[in-house]
């Protein structure tokens, strides 16, 4: 069975039905002829061959002029009202694409949307667009390729290949590219394609369209910078530094810390309970700040508590804890300074003194 369904199916379907009323009056004609002819026939075997006989051949003759004459204004007709009913077809197919691209919708979106045929004419061009580039609709139309003086000019090779991509029907749902604007400013979009085909498949139209993500990849590019910043100076920082995460596990460790709590490097204590460097005299101290920090936020002011390192010796330090959100949970960003050691120069110190 044909798939009906199928763009390519229909045409082929609707010129088979077109002929079907031709087909059933000549293959009707032909069974009256035969059935006329033999009853004829059978009449003239007991007179034989006469003038009689030679009046009906006249006459078969020209009625079969006259029925074939029929049979072609039929087919005619046939052809015609089909050819009438696919061009109904297609103006309505073709208003109906219209009527989606001019929609109210396609001037309200925020984003740059463009239709651009196989020839690369701009055929839409929403409002977006328009202020964006500073050339309306009539500007643009039916000029071959008026889209790449927006582009980069090393990116328009690979953006080119891109578009030759989506005419050949493959699919390219997403790229990302720059677009300069009419004040000469790049900024950097995420397109999403797609395609309208003809009524044999091919492809006609390529939709584009394009989310301004400059501002979010600022921010990004601004985040990652914080984030280099903010490592550097905590691995660079002569004080124990370290993140809790929600869990009460260490999240970010310096060298510094690592040093005073007698690690070898700081991943070593990546994702290990906290609690079980805290000396246990203080586990109650801490416990009580840790909470309070996690219910009210802030910022707890400078105590002394005492640590354990990982050979089991205890040391005392001066310890800050700051509470941020972040992702939904709360971190705790901790500073300890190491007083034990600075005890030990004051005493060595003394000692030299006296």
């Amino acid at each position: 069975m044909p798939d009906t369904d199928h763009p390519i199916a229909r045409p082929r379907l609707r010129r088979s039905i077109s002929i079907l009323p031709a087909l059933v009056l000549l293959a009707l004609l032909i069974w009256l002829e035969r059935w006329e002819y033999r009853n004829f026939a059978s009449a003239l075997g007991a007179v034989g061959p006469g003038p009689l006989h030679t009046i009906y051949i006249r006459h078969a003759i020209l009625r079969w002029g006259v029925e074939g004459f029929a049979l072609l204004l039929v087919l005619a007709g046939s052809f015609t009202l089909t050819g009438l009913w696919n061009d109904r077809s297609k103006a309505r197919r073709r208003a109906t694409e219209l009527s989606i691209l001019d929609g109210a919708l396609f001037n309200t979106l925020g984003a740059l949307l463009m239709v651009v045929d196989r020839q690369g004419r701009i055929v839409r061009f929403n409002r977006a667009a328009q202020e964006f580039t500073g050339y309306t609709l009539s500007d643009v139309r039916n000029i071959p390729f008026f889209w790449t003086r927006f582009l980069p000019k090393e990116r328009l090779e690979d953006i080119l290949e891109v578009f030759r991509r989506l005419c050949d029907a493959e699919d390219v749902p997403t790229h990302e590219n720059a677009w300069v604007d009419h004040a000469g400013d790049s900024h950097t979009f995420v397109w999403h394609n797609s395609v309208l085909r003809d009524d044999v498949g091919h492809v006609r139209y390529v939709i584009t369209l394009g989310v301004d993500i400059t501002a979010s990849r600022r921010a990004q590019d601004q985040q990652r910078e914080v984030e280099t910043r903010y490592r550097n100076l905590v691995e660079n920082s002569p004080d124990a530094v370290f993140l809790v995460d929600p869990t009460g596990r260490f999240e970010l460790v310096n060298g510094s810390c690592a040093a005073m709590l007698g690690a070898s490097e700081p991943h070593d204590l990546i994702g290990r309970e906290v609690i079980g460097f805290i000396a246990a005299s203080s586990r109650g101290q801490v416990a009580r700040r840790v909470r309070q920090l996690r219910e009210q936020g802030g910022s707890a002011p400078a105590t002394i508590i005492r640590m354990q390192r990982m050979d089991g010796s205890e040391i005392e330090v001066d310890s800050v804890a700051t509470a941020f959100s972040a992702q939904g949970a709360t971190h705790i960003h901790v500073i300890q300074r190491n007083l034990s050691e600075r005890r030990r120069l004051e005493r060595e110190i003394v000692e030299v003194a006296t």
